[in-house]
């Protein structure tokens, strides 16, 4: 008959080698996430899967990863549905704890945008954005979801810090007779609070530098 000593010495035995198998198993996909290879097949799953999801041209020329913080995103490009430009970024930087994402936190820390446009306009009979697709295209509208369960299971969502480098922002809102263009050559701000689910976005510090509107 096996003791109550022999048993928990070959329980904690089972725990620890599982624990060790998990680690091993962290450590390989952060050293495969390296790999240009696998990096690649990152960049055509992602542009795959938001093109059907969208209907629309994304377009991806590089994404780098060092495990487990920085995403570093080259040559983003995504169509609106008239074919237009919606966002185009040279180069696009996230600094985000990739760990959190495990338990339901979305935690970015910084985001840089390096030569971004972005191109936003609607038309006469509509007050509805080109960017509107986008907000369809990843909602569930097949769903009823009380919104007690959706604060109860929504991921958290956390920004500190944004850059802007040469950044372009073109706002034609023909609908309210609206039309503003923005180019900032630096801009650096922390944001203090943001919710998106109700519309809160709260900027800290702001700093500008070769603001033309």
């Amino acid at each position: 008959m096996i003791s109550a000593k022999t048993l928990i010495r070959k329980s904690f035995r089972i725990i620890l080698w599982i624990t060790l198998m998990l680690v091993f198993l962290f450590i390989a996909v952060a050293l495969l996430i390296q790999l240009p290879a696998i990096q690649t097949k990152i960049v055509q799953q992602a542009t795959t899967f938001v093109s059907k999801k969208t209907h629309t041209l994304v377009e991806l020329e590089k994404v780098s990863i060092s495990f487990p913080k920085t995403v570093i995103v080259e040559g983003l490009y995504l169509e609106d549905t008239q074919k237009d430009t919606l966002i185009y970024a040279r180069r696009a930087k996230v600094n985000m704890a990739l760990i959190d994402l495990l338990s339901g936190k979305i935690t970015i820390n910084a985001v840089m945008l390096n030569d971004a446009t972005v191109n936003l306009y609607n038309f006469h009979d509509s007050p509805e954005f080109n960017y509107n697709f986008l907000t369809t295209a990843f909602s569930d509208t097949t769903a009823e979801v009380k919104t007690d369960t959706l604060t109860k299971t929504g991921m958290a969502f956390s920004l500190n810090k944004v850059s802007l480098r040469n950044f372009r922002l073109l706002y034609n809102d023909n609908y309210a007779a609206m039309n503003v263009t923005i180019g900032i050559k630096k801009s650096d701000f922390n944001v203090d609070q943001i919710d998106l689910g109700k519309s809160i976005y709260q900027i800290d510090q702001l700093q500008l530098d070769g603001l033309t509107a």
